[in-house]
């Protein structure tokens, strides 16, 4: 199933296992940053597709890219995709994919 806008929404509102269905206010705190990889390694598994909204330049997915499946990073800003193509290109990940996509705020 492609990934569009509508689909993001579907995927942003269901029930998760990890969170519930309760609506979550999510943001970035750079001062945590270097634990925060440990932290979300820990919830992942190797069967998992993961969807990164506002992935930015692709650094979290990449570096935890051996944790999961696959991996889709999104992101409005054309600039944050081109940062995280070239690093993916740059580590050789095969299973992450990076999309220009709006996504509800």
């Amino acid at each position: 199933m492609p990934i569009d806008q509508e689909r993001i929404r579907t995927i942003l509102k269901a029930e998760h296992s990890f969170y519930g269905s309760g609506n979550l206010t999510i943001r970035k705190d750079y001062r945590w940053y270097p634990g925060a990889s440990d932290l979300i390694s820990k919830q992942l598994s190797p069967a998992m597709r993961v969807l990164d909204v506002g992935c930015g330049n692709g650094e979290m997915l990449l570096e935890l890219c051996g944790s999961f499946d696959t991996g889709i990073g999104i992101d409005n800003d054309p600039a944050h995709i081109q940062l995280a193509e070239a690093a993916k290109r740059k580590r050789g990940s095969t299973n992450v994919e990076f999309l220009l996509l709006d996504f509800p705020g």
